[in-house]
């Protein structure tokens, strides 16, 4: 396709109109929609998140972290990656047997039960972090062209049968967008190579020209907690996927996350795109009772001073006294927050840092899963059995505590 841009030339200008008169060319005005663009999606407007209606919305949700990315502390063995769990997984199942499992673990661990619960609690929409793999076939190396939406289209089924909004959130860039665990990081990161970031554009062109129409989706949240050598390699990197999405998809809105894991914001001087939020992430572990409002203080300030919201992603892991004062201070309105994420719905919990629902497995698994070994008379299969069955909510505890926490009127 050969596209031609005239530039605002006098003319150019002249000479276009001309053509189109002696041609027969009909020059339509645009439509009311389209001049609109957003607007019938979730959009920012100054410092508001409006819906379709253009209504204020607060983007109240659960993170459903654990399903389309694997993590081991969600699923009970310590601080081990997909790939370090793949790889342990495989070495005592065969190829089929592992498929399978991968099947039948995205099938239960996340189901339109889960979403129908999340639903009556009262939240209004779900982020949902993925591994970029997900969108590829198995046994495709390359990673070239996403072909595997099954999982994506589910949930925004279920999530469109209960009126609550999806946000993609790619919490696994190829290569990994920092050096934990959190994102499935490979040997060269995502900043050190160039390959690597153009697959990542990719990846979300393809995710964008696919969803575009989607108005269930409220935003995609572009890059999970990067850890960017620079500023200017976060900032020069969200400029091309944006430019790259906004080819196909003019409606949705972003999601910009801060650097050093969704907390420094001073590498931005200005918007990045005229429909976007940025988004911070909340962890008070170690922080004084001054140093927690500090920060809040610095994000609102923020906020106001680039002129668009400012909304939490991501808070939790800690203690019910501890989640119940940081509740109580994202939802406070000196600070204007549009909204905020829960992390997270579901994992197995051996502390006391909650998740909303408890999963109760057996100890040889996460003996397994932690260190690779099989210490008892069960064999593999016994052990995956058994986890496959524990995941589904049926069989998961509720933690009363913090469901009053979250349906209670603020």
């Amino acid at each position: 396709m050969t596209t031609l841009f005239v530039k605002n030339n006098r003319s150019a200008i002249i000479f276009f109109i001309a053509f189109c008169v002696i041609t027969g060319i009909t020059i339509q005005p645009l439509s009311a929609t389209e001049i609109a663009g957003s607007k019938a999606y979730i959009h920012s407007n100054d410092m508001q998140l409006l819906d379709g209606d253009n209504n204020e919305i607060k983007l109240n949700g659960m993170n459903l972290g654990g399903w389309m990315l694997w993590e081991g502390w969600i699923m009970g063995g310590g601080f081990n990656s997909e790939s370090k769990i793949t790889e342990r997984m495989q070495k005592v199942m065969s190829k089929d047997s592992f498929n399978s499992f991968r099947s039948a673990y995205y099938k239960d661990f996340i189901s339109k039960k889960d979403i129908e619960r999340i639903a009556d609690i009262g939240f209004n929409c779900v982020r949902v972090p993925i591994n970029y793999k997900v969108f590829f076939d198995i046994n495709d190396t390359d990673f070239e062209n996403c072909t595997d939406f099954e999982l994506v289209d589910s949930l925004i089924s279920w999530c469109n049968a209960v009126n609550i909004y999806v946000i993609f959130d790619l919490h696994a860039l190829p290569g990994g967008q920092n050096n934990l665990f959190i994102c499935d990081p490979d040997r060269i990161k995502l900043w050190n190579d160039p390959i690597k970031k153009t697959k990542s554009v990719n990846i979300w062109y393809q995710i964008a020209k696919r969803y575009s129409q989607s108005k269930i989706i409220a935003g995609y949240d572009l890059i999970n907690e990067p850890d960017a050598p620079k500023g200017n390699d976060l900032v020069n990197l969200y400029k091309r996927i944006i430019d790259t999405i906004r080819i196909a998809d003019k409606n949705h809105l972003l999601i910009i996350e801060g650097n050093n894991y969704a907390r420094d914001f001073t590498c931005f001087n200005n918007l990045l795109d005229n429909n976007q939020i940025f988004s911070f992430h909340y962890y008070t572990w170690f922080k004084s009772n001054k140093s927690k409002i500090e920060t809040l203080e610095n994000y609102n300030l923020f906020s106001k001073s680039i002129g668009t919201p400012i909304w939490c992603g991501e808070w939790g892991e800690d203690n019910m006294n501890n989640l119940k004062e940081i509740k109580k201070n994202l939802v406070d309105k000196t600070y204007n927050f549009c909204g905020n994420a829960f992390w997270r719905w579901k994992k197995v919990t051996k502390n006391n840092r909650y998740a909303l629902n408890s999963i109760n497995t057996s100890e040889d698994w996460k003996i397994f899963l932690k260190n690779g070994d099989i210490n008892s008379d069960k064999t593999i299969t016994n052990m995956v059995n058994d986890f496959l069955r524990d995941i589904k909510i049926e069989n998961t505890t509720i933690n009363n505590d913090l469901k009053m926490l979250f349906t209670k009127n603020d």
